[in-house]
Parts: C-alpha cells; structure tokens; sequence
C-alpha cells in the first residue's frame, strides 16, 4: 500500500481481545491418544564377568555408557552368575555380553536360548566367543566360537554394503559349512550398515569355528588365505542375535565408527517392547515448537509415568537414572519439573529412589540420556570444596532456554554442620556458583549475601537474571534487593525499605515476592508496600524499576479497572509480560479475571467470571474461569472454563481463546474430533499453563489435553488460532477492520487502513474503528523512517464525516498524515 510520497502503512498485531457472535470451526487435530504406543528405552543386561585382567569390561561400559544412552540404549551392569537365568533376563529388552568368564552351565545356555527364541535380544562382542568354545548351545545362538588369535596389529574389518563388496574367499576357510557351493546370506540393505565407514583400530585379529550357515554376514577380515567372518547377525525363533569380533580394549573403543556399529547392532538386536499410552498429561511446547508431554504408560510391571520428549522416551519411573551410579532409579510424580531449553535438551527436576530413601535431583542435557546436575546428599564440589547437597530438598530451577539455567540448592560441609543456601548457574554444560549466602557479592568484597530464598529467580532469553536476595551493605541495615545483570555483573536494582522516585508518598517496599520479567533493561517484579500510605487492602503491587532505580506502581490492589476494584487473589498468579501488554490475574468486584496493563493506558479486563458470550445466536454465561491454567503467547491468551448456557442451568466445559479481536470457544464439552478409527467427544479440557518452564502455546499453535467421557485422554492442536476460518487471512485483521471470521474467504476487510490524497493536496489515514466497550482493541498508530525503530505517531484522529456503508458496530476514521518526511512507514497495533 504506497503512495506516490512512498509512504506505506505495515500492520503488525500485537494483542486484541473481543466477544464476538460467531466463529468458524476450529481445525482440531489429535497428535496423540490413549491407547497409542508408547515410544521407548532399550534395556539391557550386560554381564561382565571378568575372571582374570586381559580385558576391562567395566572400563568398557564406562567409556560407552552415555553414547548408547544417548541413542536410547540402557545398561545394567552385572557380574553375578546368578543372574543368568530366564527369570532375570525377562526384566530386559536384550543381554549384551563382554567378559573373560567361565562357560555357561547347562540351565543358563538354555535359559539364554529360550529367552532368545521367545524374542528376546543377544549382543556379543569379542570375547563371548572364547566363552562360547565348547558350548554347543552357546556356540550355535552365537552363531560360532573361538578358535584363536593372531597377535594385536592394526587391521581394517570391510564391511559388506554391495555386490561389489561381497568377499571372494569365503569358501578357503577351514570351518566352512556349506558343503555344496553355497554362502552365507548377505545383507548389503542392512540398517546396521546404512551409510556406516568401516574403522582402523589395533586389536587382536579373531578366528572362529563352528560357524552356523544361517549366519547373514555384514562384514569379514582378510587373513591371508581366507576371508575371516567378522561380524554378523542372525535371527533365532522371535529374538535377533548380532555379534562383533573386535573390541579388546580402548584402541577399538575410542573408534567412532566402532561405537556407531555396536549401538546399531544393539538398537536392532532388542526385543520389541509393546507399551502404550494409558493416561496423558497436559503437554508443553519449545521454542522451536518441538513437544514434550508426561504420560501414564502400561509397562509389562504395571502402570509406570513417564516423559517423552518429541517422540522419544526421556525418563520413567523405576529405571535407572543416567550415570554409573545404577542404584539411582526416577520416581517421577506429576509435579516433576520439566522442559525443552536448546535442540531438544531438556531439564528435569525430579525425585530418584535409592535404596530406602527418596531424594532430589535436577538433570540436563540430552533429552534421552540428560546429565546429572545435583543430587540431594550427592557432591557439590564445583560449587564448594568440601560441600555437599543438603538431603530434603529439590533443586527449583529457570532457564533462558538457550543454554543456561540457574536453580537453587542447600549445600553443606561433611559434618553437616554449616549449611547454607546457593544459587547456581550451568552454562554450556559447566556448573558454577552465582551467589552463596555467607559469602560476598561477586567483586564487592564489602557487601555480604546474608540469605537467599528458595526460589525466586529469574531468567530471562538473553540470560539477564533477577535474584532476590538479603544483603549487608557497609553503614547500612540489612535489606532484601533484588539483584540483577548478567550472571557475571549482578548489581542492586531495588531495596527494601528505601524509598524511590515513582513510589506512593511515604510509600517503600516492604517484601518482593517474584521478579517474572526483565525487557528493555525494565525489571518488573511484584511486592508488598509498606509506610504510611498503605492499608492492607492495598498494599500488593505490580511493579517496574528502571536502571536509575525509577519505580513504577503498574497495577495496585484496591485500584479501580474500568470503574470496579480490583484485588489479588490469595494465592498469587504470576504475571506475564508480552510484546504490548502485561497480563494479571486477579478479582474484578469480586469475580477472576484476566486484566491487561498497558504503558500510558488505564488497565482493561479482557475476560472475566460472569460475562456473556455469544456463541452462535445463545448467549452463554462464563461461570468460572481456570486461570491458573492460562496459556499465553505474544498476542494469545488461551485458557480452560466453564459456561452456562441460556437456560442457566447447563454447563459446558470449553477452551477459551482470548485473541485474535475476539473471545471465542476453541473447543466444547461434546464437541466431536475426528480420528481414524470414530469420533472423540471431548469432556474436559486442561493445559499446561504459561510459567518458568513453558507452556502448550507457541505463537498462534497450540497443544492442550482433552479427555472423554469414557475416560480417555488424548493431546489434540490447532496450529492457527488466528486464522480459524482458514482464509489466509489474519482474524484479528478481519476483526479488527470489519471482515469476518465465519466465512472463509480471501476478501480484504472493508475497513482495512488506506492512504488516500485529498483535493487539497493533503495525505490522509483512513480506517474502520470498533465503537462499544469491547475490551482489549486499542488502535495504535505508530510511525518508523527504517522498519526498525517504531513511535506512536502524534496524529490528529477523528470520526470521518461521511460513514456511508459502514457496518454496525464500526466507524469509518480519519487521520491526517503531515507531510515530512519524518514519517515515513505506518503500522498498527492492538
């Protein structure tokens, strides 16, 4: 839209929020059900028995033990004969074996042999096959033993990935067992072999025996005068066996290309598990959109919770934790903290059982196979020599979801003795000390860190902080601050007990209870005023303070919004700062509401209990609204309620949206979604709501959990919350400038802004304007010379004269555009 002064108008659509008469119906799609299949982790014995120093199996699985984890593999380690039984191996998917131990008795041969039959998994590498010699039994599942070996030199093994790769002198070796020109079966397709280089290592050069025909051959060493099988796989009953020749110690190890083949052949060699979804939980996304959910998941022991991250198993109840340590298991419960902060890695603030008692971790890193950050009674050395992790306590933790998080901890010496509070920073995976109670501000060696409480810490995306935290300050009474730059330079923003420009008279701040945002080096926070003009019905407040230490009152209990009082709810919400506004809940003449609080504009209700709402032609009343449970993005607020519908006795169950220039129903009580096998008639609808640690809304996506009558629950999305009727066009520009959201069509709303030039040589803004007392749409003008910096545009605006074709409910206005070039670009927004 340019005019010849190349002038333009940019719409950008911050946050509106009306009722409307209608809607189209939203695309509801189920991404996931009860009754799904549950992805999961590969568990696996591995017996080690070592019976003399020749090999290290234990150094073995140390130094592979988190690339198989990452890859969703899981060790048990054991070097119990016991062990070997059927009973024992049925608790895994497979049993890898590495070790210089006696043969297997009888039973256990069997026992492996039908645990294998009966589709269990078999991995053996290298020395196995020296176990196998002389066990028939063994021998045949393995698919051959040991017959010797040549002294350790650097050899290269081939892999068979082609007809041109076939070996060619199979048939010269001494225990070929095909007795009339016949091979063993290749597989140059193998997913085993896809796109994988053969490695170089030094080991020793393996000879076997006893080699089965049914073997299907994946790779073989040149040893001269024949060519040596190497490695292979074999299929015995249901269950796989797969089998390498190398890997005697850590010059083999260290080969990438020898991890990546062992994990593969591992990965292919596990039983397939059948678990699935029984119950859901409400689900969040990233910042990338990527999908992370806990789930009750039916286990072959029974009903066990679980949390998937994009598809993948993370963690589950009754398994091992990552690490070496296998006595720690997760016992994860509903309130278990969880996230996605970068490329899928996650954090995980949960409980483990170990032995008899239940303690505290936090882990991050891999969302398969994350790190451990802290243990209660575990070591805290990176944070205090001589420290450990006070037991009793989690670890609450934020992130900027890049590649830092902060969390708090209780840390103390060996005895016990001298305990203290600490919170601590990981960036890029190395764990340090932020602040500790008893020690100085960072290179303030005068000021003191007295306390620190639990939790509230901040952490915004560019890893500026807020820490509350009680100090000493040389000639000055201990006071609480909150602290904040980045984790390096931490510096007072605001005390207690001092007064502050922007303050009530003989107002101060008594207590803060949570910075929730810094934006534009604006902190903002909520607290407690005291001194003599406050009373306890007002004395809870919003607030901001700016780098000058400038405080601004943003929202105050006892305030009137749109001429009714306002009041926190008891239990506090924290609020959430967006683009254009600030979101607040709380009491409106005593019904929950959802206000928003805009800079230079008096604070608006955008949705509250007792509103009407149309929905078609019947109004519906909103009887009660799950505002804990809100989601919000940028310019969406989506959140659970109840309505009641105009006979006054009904209720229905919905999913507001609060956005897009309406407040509508997304989804409803009974409402029926489509899925391949029938319908799906929704009977509650719950969210993750928007916190530290994300929630189920990205942009105008969103991911919500919905479950039936019948009790079944499934994690269902919309991607487009603005563009419900799928007409490419924006609803919130449809409602904004007098289109519809009913029909869907491609038409420009009529009322969509132009720049039009008069008789008179001047340039004039006209658009459509909603009249009523719609809550929420505010048009803003604002003006830019580069696209980048943008102000609000100081022009004059009125009701055009002529308002011919103009829908009800609108008003045709006008602006007049000065003609400099100071202005340049146009945009609204809401």
């Amino acid at each position: 839209m340019q005019n010849p002064r190349n002038k333009k108008i940019l719409l950008s659509i911050l946050a509106v929020s009306l009722s409307a008469e209608g809607q189209a119906e939203p695309n509801v799609k189920i991404l996931l059900k009860s009754g799904d299949s549950a992805p999961t982790t590969d568990r696996f014995l591995y017996y080690s028995r070592q019976n003399n120093s020749h090999h290290r199996p234990s150094s073995f699985m140390a130094s592979v033990r988190r690339d198989f984890g990452e890859r969703g593999i899981q060790f048990t380690t054991s070097i119990n004969p016991n062990d070997l039984n059927l009973e024992r191996f049925n608790q895994f998917d497979g049993v890898f074996f590495f070790g210089n131990h006696g043969t297997f008795t009888t039973t256990q041969s069997n026992d492996i042999e039908s645990y294998v039959g009966n589709g269990g998994g078999m991995v053996g590498m290298h020395v196995i096959a020296y176990v196998a010699r002389g066990n028939p039994t063994l021998s045949r599942l393995l698919g051959g033993s040991f017959r010797g070996h040549h002294a350790i030199s650097t050899f290269t093994s081939p892999l068979i990935q082609s007809a041109g790769s076939y070996p060619e002198n199979l048939a010269s070796h001494p225990d070929f067992p095909f007795p009339d020109g016949e091979t063993y079966l290749f597989a140059p397709d193998h997913p085993i072999l896809e796109d994988l280089s053969p490695y170089t290592s030094a080991d020793e050069p393996y000879l076997h025996q006893t080699l089965n025909s049914d073997i299907i051959l994946l790779g073989y060493r040149d040893d001269g005068n024949w060519d040596e099988p190497y490695t292979w796989v074999r299929h015995e009953g249901t269950g796989r066996v797969f089998y390498h020749a190398n890997g005697h110690d850590a010059r083999t190890w260290s080969q990438p290309n020898f991890r990546e083949l062992m994990i593969r052949g591992t990965s292919w060699a596990s039983r397939t598990q059948t678990q699935s979804h029984q119950t859901l939980l409400p689900p969040l996304l990233s910042a990338q959109g990527n999908l992370q959910h806990m789930s009750v998941v039916g286990t072959s022991g029974g009903p066990t919770l679980a949390i998937h991250t994009n598809g993948q198993e993370t963690a589950m109840s009754g398994i091992q934790i990552p690490g070496d340590d296998e006595s720690l298991q997760y016992l994860l419960t509903g309130t278990s903290s969880h996230t996605i902060f970068e490329d899928e890695k996650i954090i995980l603030g949960t409980q483990v059982q170990s032995a008899d008692q239940e303690l505290g971790v936090l882990l991050a890193g891999h969302s398969r196979y994350p790190k451990l950050v802290a243990l209660a009674t575990g070591p805290a050395e990176e944070l205090e020599a001589g420290f450990r992790f006070s037991a009793d306590q989690s670890f609450p933790f934020v992130t900027d979801t890049q590649d830092s998080f902060l969390f708090s901890a209780r840390i103390e010496d060996s005895a016990g003795g001298n305990q203290k509070n600490v919170i601590a920073i990981s960036q890029n995976g190395v764990l340090s000390p932020l602040l500790v109670e008893g020690d100085p501000l960072g290179e303030d060696s005068l000021t003191t860190v007295i306390s620190l409480p639990e939790n509230p810490i901040y952490c915004s995306d560019t890893t500026e902080v807020a820490i509350i935290a009680r100090l000493q300050i040389p000639s000055s009474p201990v006071s609480t601050h909150i602290l904040t730059g980045t984790p390096e330079a931490l510096t007072s923003r605001v005390a207690t007990g001092i007064t502050s420009p922007g303050l009530p008279l003989d107002s101060v701040f008594e207590e803060f209870f949570q910075p929730f945002a810094i934006h534009e080096e604006t902190l903002y926070f909520t607290a407690r005023l005291g001194g003599g003009s406050t009373l306890a019905t007002n004395d809870e407040v919003i607030a901001s303070t700016d780098t000058l230490g400038e405080s601004v009152i943003l929202l105050r209990e006892g305030d009137l919004v749109q001429d009714q009082l306002f009041s926190f709810p008891v239990e506090p919400i924290r609020p959430t700062l967006r683009k254009s506004d600030l979101l607040c809940v709380g009491n409106i003449a005593g019904n929950p509401g959802l206000i928003s609080v805009q800079s230079g504009r008096p604070p608006s209700i955008l949705v509250s209990e007792g509103q009407t709402l149309m929905i078609g032609e019947e109004p519906h009343t909103i009887a009660s609204l799950q505002l804990t449970s809100m989601m919000a993005s940028a310019s969406q607020v989506v959140l659970p309620g109840v309505l009641i519908t105009s006979d006054g006795i009904t209720q229905i169950s919905c999913l507001l949206q609060v956005g897009s220039g309406i407040i509508r129903p997304l989804l409803l009580e009974g409402q029926q979604i489509q899925t391949p096998d029938g319908n799906f008639t929704v009977s509650e609808i719950s969210c993750r709501p928007t916190g530290p640690h994300g929630d189920g809304i990205h942009d105008t996506a969103i991911r919500v959990l919905v479950t039936s009558s019948l009790g079944e629950s499934a994690i269902v999305g919309i991607d487009n919350i603005d563009d419900l009727d799928q007409d490419g066009m924006s609803d919130t520009i449809e409602i904004a400038f007098g289109g519809s959201v009913e029909d869907s069509n491609h038409a420009i709303p009529p009322g969509y802004p132009r720049i039009l030039s008069t008789p008179e040589g001047t340039m004039t803004l006209t658009y459509w304007q909603q009249t009523g007392t719609n809550p929420g749409l505010k048009y803003t003008i604002e003006t830019s010379q580069d696209l980048q910096t943008w102000t609000p545009a100081t022009l004059e605006t009125s009701a055009a004269q002529d308002q011919t074709g103009v829908a009800d409910n609108y008003e045709k206005m006008t602006a007049t555009i000065p003609t400099t070039e100071e202005h340049r670009f146009f945009r609204f927004t809401f």
